[in-house]
């Protein structure tokens, strides 16, 4: 495929999760909304909002019920797949803002022109010139894969192989191990988006300690080794050391659930609400 003209207006899909997101969602259309040459429609996948949010969908959107029993990550995204009709699906959550109006344009950009190019992640938060920087298997460490927050993906890989529902975190990090080392395909993270991050659960301690139990045991083993779990632990006593309490009881939590991940695996549920 061509890279898109200046004049051109391409279709995209774009997934959001939503639930009770009425002070973030508008922040969120309206950046898309000035988005240089994209055309989007939104699928919005919604967990049963009860504030104004479904009142903030653009008209003609695909509004999709949560109705499984149990909230899962990744289903909350597999549901929406089979009504994609576009080459290109942005996922992104309902509090991420890309502030760059380039940015999609350039990532549907290096899809185009690089057909081993899987995904691309928007993680950048400065604003600038667009750098385009490939992951490959070599260099993927299970932190640096597409995150769902904010990605464009080949809608026919997420066909061929959508997200895991036993992932109950990080599943777009597993997904990516697969892109790498399955497909033997790669993967990008686009600098000077201005990609900013609206959640205020963004920083919550249970969210993160499971992201790294599902990071140990989906995505890569090495996080179980004993140094690394030592490691954990000894972070801990410097971010004391250094009067950081709250990192200091982060890095504790996350050792003891490495721990625990090593000898009962990891089992857990996904948590929206």
């Amino acid at each position: 495929m061509n890279p898109v003209p200046p004049s051109e207006s391409r279709p995209l899909d774009v997934i959001c999760r939503t639930f009770n997101c009425e002070g973030t969602l508008p922040a969120v259309l309206a950046a898309i909304g000035r988005s240089e040459g994209v055309h989007p429609r939104f699928l919005f996948v919604d967990n049963g909002s009860t504030d104004n949010t479904r009142d903030q969908f653009p008209a003609g959107a695909v509004v999709i019920d949560y109705s499984l029993p149990g909230f899962n990550y990744a289903m909350a995204i597999n549901i929406a797949i089979p009504r994609l009709e576009s080459d290109y699906v942005l996922v992104i959550s309902s509090h991420v803002v890309i502030e760059n109006p380039m940015a999609l344009r350039m990532a549907i950009e290096a899809l185009d022109t690089h057909p081993r190019l899987g995904g691309v992640c928007f993680s950048s938060h400065d604003h600038g010139e667009i750098q385009v920087n490939f992951v490959t298997s070599k260099s993927f460490n299970g932190l640096n894969g597409l995150w769902n927050s904010c990605s464009l993906y080949r809608s026919s890989l997420l066909r061929e192989r959508p997200f895991n529902p036993e992932v109950y975190s990080a599943e777009d990090q597993e997904w990516s191990k697969w892109l790498l080392h399955s497909r033997g395909l790669t993967l990008a993270h686009l600098g000077g988006t201005a990609m900013q991050n609206l959640n205020p659960r963004q920083m919550s301690l249970e969210k993160r300690v499971k992201e790294w139990e599902c990071l140990a045991w989906f995505v890569e083993p090495m996080y179980l080794s004993n140094s690394f779990i030592k490691g954990r632990f000894y972070r801990a006593i410097y971010e004391l050391y250094r009067r950081h309490p709250s990192r200091s009881w982060f890095w504790f939590q996350v050792g003891l659930a490495l721990i625990k991940v090593r000898i009962f695996g990891a089992h857990g549920q996904s948590r929206y609400r």
